[in-house]
């Protein structure tokens, strides 16, 4: 995931995703076909052995396969395997980290550019769609320099009798991620989950995905969603915050607010919120302490004013807006009115 940019000047670092991957898409063969190897249907029927079988057909066909697919040529999972310590190896995309941080800035100008508008990014994204792939023309643009794979020349596509879209590898990549569902959810294992969202991040940030989809078939919180959500809360966001910003934001932009740590406030606290509200700044409960009254001079000895209780709750039982005003009486004292707003 380090081919999306994070933001500068702020603590933020990219999750490290565990290696898996023991399988490689083959010249001959078709993207769609790979998990018959492991009888890996769409109704789940293999009942995977153990957590790291799953991992690997995981990131070996929908991750390093879709990669495979999308940049026309054969790749060796084992390239990518960077080894940090005993039993630590974690995904390194070394020399295609830039080729695929290209595709996902050309996929970003041409989903913005205009109908009629033939810049260079459009143009090889447009080829990427209609199942060209990169057909070996050298394209530049602003800040953007693609170098495409030749089909004659490379035996990946030679070979094929059938090149799949950009469109359908992402179809299809998403609903083989489906079908594994039940499995996945069955591990219930943070490594699976950092597996499934590194999946999901690749297919969204090649396939302009805006809104993305948050829960499993059994409308439980999706493995991506899971990790998300323990990250942001580790990040200090509020439980509200992430829910809101699953409703407005895709898992890119989801997930680079959770790479970013925001400001550390120990004053502020946010044990007792809930999805539907924060509490870390309301006085009642104790997490904030209360605000010191002001007064004219220290001796001050003035009684604390307000609106009549019982009127300011009638009107918002009825469904008004409570209106309170500020005036002064005959003695000049500051009173406080209250009224419905007539609207």
């Amino acid at each position: 995931m380090d081919y999306l940019p994070l933001p500068q000047g702020v603590q933020a670092q990219h999750l490290r995703v565990p290696f898996f991957a023991s399988a490689k898409l083959h010249a001959n063969e078709l993207f769609s076909d790979f998990g018959d190897r492991y009888q890996a249907s769409y109704h789940d029927s293999v009942r995977f052995e153990n957590e790291r079988q799953l991992a690997d057909i995981l990131q070996s066909w929908l991750y390093f396969g879709l990669l495979a697919e999308i940049l026309g040529e054969e790749l060796d999972p084992a390239e990518f395997r960077s080894i940090d310590g005993p039993e630590q190896t974690f995904v390194e995309l070394g020399g295609i980290r830039k080729r695929i941080a290209d595709l996902v800035v050309a996929k970003s100008n041409w989903r913005t550019a205009p109908a009629d508008s033939e810049t260079p990014s459009s143009r090889i994204v447009g080829d990427l769609e209609t199942g060209h792939g990169c057909s070996g023309a050298q394209v530049s643009s602003p800040g953007v320099e693609l170098t495409g794979i030749s089909t004659t020349a490379n035996p990946m596509r030679r070979k094929r009798r059938h090149v799949m879209t950009l469109a359908d590898c992402l179809s299809t990549s998403k609903q083989k991620l489906r079908s594994l569902e039940p499995s996945i959810t069955r591990f219930n294992s943070p490594t699976i989950d950092l597996i499934v969202l590194s999946i999901e991040i690749l297919i969204a940030s090649l396939g302009g995905t805006r809104i993305c989809d948050f829960e499993s078939t059994d409308r439980q919180m999706s493995p991506s969603a899971r990790l998300l959500k323990r990250h942001l809360l580790r990040g200090g966001w509020c439980i509200r915050d992430c829910y809101t910003m699953f409703d407005l934001y895709d898992i890119v932009a989801l997930y680079i607010f959770a790479m970013t740590r925001r400001r550390t406030r120990p004053s502020i606290k946010h044990d007792t919120c809930t999805e539907a509200l924060c509490t870390a700044w309301t006085i009642l409960n104790g997490s904030m302490p209360s605000p010191p009254t002001s007064h004219v001079t220290t001796d001050c000895g003035c009684d604390m004013i307000g609106v009549p209780t019982e009127e300011l709750t009638f009107i918002i039982s009825k469904g008004g807006i409570p209106l309170v005003s500020i005036h002064r009486d005959r003695e000049g004292n500051i009173v406080l009115k209250l009224a419905k707003w007539d609207w």
